[in-house]
């Protein structure tokens, strides 16, 4: 258990190789209420993954046969442990026959809590464990069987669990949270408290639409620091970051194209009835987007300096080019609702904000949790009631019987194992006497 611990640890410290196949963007980080939308932050050298190791199972494995070996031995009196370091004995003689001898050694282990649990006939004589009764032994059998469902839950999670990627959501913006699975989710409303002194976020909590089709719809509220649980799902809001909506019309009040640079319009363009919503993600940003009906080319710069802490005092260059020779028509900086007039286009442009979602499946969380439960209550009841045990030999000697008696050396000047002593030393002398 204390390697297993070890390449947990180490496992989750060190993160596994990156794949930059299936890279998220740099802006999403941790959940956090400051700097989600800031630059990338540094890797730690990347180790082999650990927990996708043969390795891991084989450990996980003997793990889980220890466990099981211990709980039987917790739980089933024949399964007395033998004595594996250094004992302490001594020895009694105690009248009468073999039965007189059990019922006396009975009720002096019963001063201590315990009972002969083993006995095994042989040609030197009788062998014979003694243990905890009642729920002094059963009890911290529970650490042992927490354990093995700890790692049933963790053998669950690799075959039921799933991680959706992490998603850029705009406002009013439908997106699908994994590829295999038909979940989607709807932006519906961004709430934020600013900081007392009014620069940066103290908090964000968004309001989502989840749909399934055998479910229906949900609406959910999720905050960077309160994840959302529907349905066996857990969506998690692990970043915020600046956006940007615009409405570009002509002199007669109809709506424009907003393309990227070189895509041509579409055949007989109907015209655009949604505004255009734009997330800038990252520490620099540049978004170009075009205006063919109207000649012109709008270019958002975002900007954040590294000591920048919140979204709220992030930099957004506003600049409007010449749709031919790229001049620049006009610039500003964008603190608050903007409208441009260029070239007879009017554009609107009112900064927002994005919020980037994740979803998960984790039903092996409950057993987990079950199974963490489980092991306090089994340690509690271990630091309550320690292991205790004792190992008899019996000896017929006519009308006495020999018995020694011995318990580990680091038990010996306990006050259960005096107890027992004292008692058979005065049966002893009962005897004879």
């Amino acid at each position: 258990m204390g390697l297993l611990l070890a390449v947990c640890i180490v496992g989750g410290l060190f993160p596994r190789p990156f794949d930059e196949t299936s890279a998220a963007p740099d802006h999403l980080t941790l959940p956090g209420i400051a700097g989600t939308s800031g630059p990338t932050q540094p890797r730690l050298p990347a180790i082999p993954d650990l927990f996708a190791s043969r390795g891991l199972d084989l450990l996980l494995g003997l793990v889980g046969g220890i466990a099981l070996l211990r709980l039987l031995s917790c739980w089933i009196p024949a399964w007395a442990p033998l004595p594996t370091g250094r004992v302490e004995s001594w020895v009694a003689r105690l009248p009468g026959d073999m039965v007189a001898t059990r019922n006396a050694l009975n009720q002096a282990l019963g001063a201590a809590h315990m009972t002969i649990h083993r006995l095994v006939d042989t040609e030197q004589g009788t062998l014979a464990a003694a243990r905890r009764t009642g729920v002094a032994r059963l009890l911290p059998g529970l650490f042992y069987l927490g354990l093995l469902v700890l790692l049933g839950a963790g053998v669950w999670a690799r075959h039921a669990s799933w991680s959706g990627p992490q998603q850029i959501l705009l406002l009013g913006e439908k997106r699908t949270l994994h590829d295999d699975r038909d979940v989607t989710i709807r932006l519906d409303e961004i709430e934020l408290r600013p900081e007392r002194d009014g620069h940066g976020i103290a908090s964000a909590v968004g309001r989502v639409t989840l749909s399934q089709p055998d479910r229906g719809d949900r609406r959910l509220a999720i905050g960077l620091t309160r994840p959302a649980r529907a349905d066996g799902l857990d969506l998690y809001m692990v970043g915020i970051g600046p956006a940007v909506r615009i409405i570009a019309r002509n002199a007669a009040g109809e709506r424009l194209y907003l393309l990227p640079p070189g895509e041509p319009l579409p055949e007989e363009p109907p015209a655009p009835k949604a505004p255009i919503r734009v997330p800038l993600t990252g520490s620099t940003q540049e978004q170009l987007l075009a205006a063919p009906q109207g000649g012109i080319i709008l270019r958002l710069l975002y900007y954040r300096p590294q000591n920048t802490p919140n979204a709220s005092d992030d930099g957004i260059l506003v600049q409007v080019l010449h749709g031919t020779d790229g001049r620049i028509l006009d610039e500003r900086q964008l603190a608050g609702n903007a409208r441009f007039h260029v070239e007879g286009v009017t554009l609107d442009i009112t900064p927002e904000y994005y919020v980037a979602l994740r979803v998960e499946h984790e039903p092996e969380i409950p057993l987990a949790a079950l199974g963490a439960s489980l092991m306090l209550i089994g340690l509690g009841a271990g630091i309550v009631w320690p292991p205790r045990a004792a190992w008899l030999v019996l000896h017929d000697d006519g009308d006495s019987t020999v018995c020694r008696l011995a318990v580990p050396h680091h038990e010996a000047s306990a006050a259960w194992a005096r107890t027992v002593k004292a008692l058979l030393d005065e049966e002893a002398e009962r005897g004879s006497s």
